[in-house]
């Protein structure tokens, strides 16, 4: 496989079945091209997202 992004195949056959039990405050889990999920805490729905988080050695990261 190539660096970067994972093909949409590679995501179902290696990914999709194995992020977790199924439960009922999560409205949107993992799925193959979303950046976030949404879930339900206490009645209010949230969205929640994140960025890959990158080490620049040429930054003293």
């Amino acid at each position: 496989m190539d660096s970067g992004k994972a093909s949409r195949r590679f995501f179902e056959e290696h990914v999709a079945g194995r992020t977790g039990a199924d439960r009922a405050d999560v409205r949107l889990g993992p799925t193959y091209g979303a950046d976030f999920g949404v879930v339900d805490v206490g009645g209010r729905v949230v969205a929640l997202a994140t960025d890959p988080v990158f080490v620049l050695r040429d930054l003293g990261l």
